[in-house]
């Protein structure tokens, strides 16, 4: 190992290899310290789709290719590109994986030419194929005679044997590629089941859920909800102190009896024991969840917590002149609570 020449530089010495590895200290990285390939987010469209024919159209794209310990490269699509598929099975169905990927003749490398290509590793027909994964594709493009390392997958299709084009009845198009991101950045992923199979994320990497907009910071184990950032200082002596604050509104359904609770449960577990806060909003008849125009109760005692472990908390809304509450009414809540998320 070396220091490498850099570039831009005076010195002009810097090759394809030197800069790759200069540019892989742009991207993400898992924690042993591999880039992340994937494609850069634009929108939710998917990225390829069918056209009447027998081509597959993918879309304008940025992303980042790599062969393991040689840096990353860049690649840019820069409008929609056919892909052709060869005639459905003469039975049953197949599944058509499509990739891209940025052929190097150069050793250690020794592809046929040093063009960027869209391919596709067709599939064997069958009654009924298993659809690719993102890691069961890279893994068989790895293998695969003829692509080898450096292929990213970007979409299944499956393709039956009735198809006379891509639009079909029987077509099927599932998008496998994954995002990726600039170093620090946030990297999407389409569900939380996708973002679960990330286990090698590097300690606080952060990622969102496009399914539904929240975000999620890798403890170093588990991925873990981001509610809110907050600066809490302890005391007059501690200096300000990164934390996290969760909270929540809710209601409890009223009984004819002196107290009611409920256990909530926060939307991600502390690593210890929060600081929690809870106060009584309002009242108003049993219906539908609707905290606007709640209405004041007299003689209500504050909620209280008890029982507050690192992932719930335990609320208690009661009269303070020991009289019995509604079952007319649900009681409304709101609660926060302090501290480093697990």
């Amino acid at each position: 190992m070396a220091l490498q020449d850099g570039f831009p530089s005076a010195s002009g010495l810097a090759d394809a290899n030197d800069v790759r590895l200069a540019l892989a200290g742009l991207i993400v990285r898992d924690s042993s310290g591999n880039p992340r390939t994937g494609i850069f987010f634009r929108n939710t469209t998917a990225l390829v789709t069918s056209t009447a024919t027998m081509n597959s159209s993918v879309a304008a794209f940025e992303g980042v290719v790599s062969r393991s310990g040689q840096g990353v490269i860049l690649l840019a699509n820069n409008g929609a590109t056919n892909v052709l598929h060869d005639a459905a099975p003469v039975a049953n169905s197949r599944y058509d994986t499509i990739y891209v990927k940025q052929n190097d003749s150069v050793s250690p490398n020794a592809d046929a030419n040093d063009l960027p290509v869209f391919g596709i590793l067709k599939g064997s027909p069958l009654v009924s194929p298993t659809l690719p994964t993102y890691a069961t594709a890279k893994a068989a493009l790895d293998a695969a005679p003829g692509i080898g390392a450096g292929a990213e997958p970007l979409t299944a299709v499956l393709i039956p044997s009735t198809a006379t084009s891509m639009q079909s009845a029987g077509v099927v198009y599932t998008q496998l590629h994954q995002y990726t991101a600039t170093t620090g950045g946030v990297v999407p992923f389409r569900t939380k089941a996708a973002l679960d199979l990330w286990t090698t994320a590097q300690k606080d990497q952060l990622a969102v859920v496009l399914a539904d907009s929240k975000r999620w910071r890798y403890t170093g184990s588990a991925w873990a909800g981001i509610v809110s950032e907050v600066h809490l200082q302890l005391d007059t002596t501690n200096s300000l102190i990164a934390a996290v604050t969760q909270y929540g509104i809710g209601k409890i359904p009223g009984t004819v009896t002196e107290t009611i609770e409920d256990t909530i449960t926060f939307p991600a577990a502390f690593a210890s024991i929060p600081v929690v806060l809870s106060n009584f909003c309002g009242a108003r008849l049993k219906g539908s969840f609707d905290p606007s125009g709640l209405f004041p109760v007299t003689n209500m005692e504050r909620s209280l917590e008890h029982g507050t472990s690192t992932t719930a908390f335990k609320l208690i809304i009661s009269k303070d002149n020991n009289g019995n509450l509604s079952s007319s009414y649900d009681y409304y809540y709101m609660w926060q609570a302090t501290g480093v998320l697990a």
